[in-house]
């Protein structure tokens, strides 16, 4: 529908900055499995819009472990007790 179309014009992730100034933003978190897996921002902006066009069917965009909503880093203690 129309919010998927728009969800679809943005990232997910962006890097602004350079050198020592850096920085990833995200809504959530990326996990480094995450990481690992897309080895790019713009490979996983492209896996991220994919997920969002297959009608939010994706791991990606998981409640819980995806980095939109991912909560690991601001509290540890829940996300690393499995």
């Amino acid at each position: 529908g129309d919010l998927g179309a728009a969800l679809l014009r943005h990232d997910a992730a962006a890097v602004r900055g350079g050198g020592a100034c850096r920085t990833l933003f995200v809504h959530a978190g990326v996990r480094l499995s995450v990481a690992e897996r897309f080895g790019s921002v713009e490979r996983l902006n492209e896996a991220v819009r994919a997920q969002i066009a297959a009608r939010g069917d994706g791991d990606l965009l998981d409640p819980r472990e995806g980095p939109l909503w991912w909560r690991g880093y601001a509290r540890p203690r829940q996300a690393f007790r499995r």
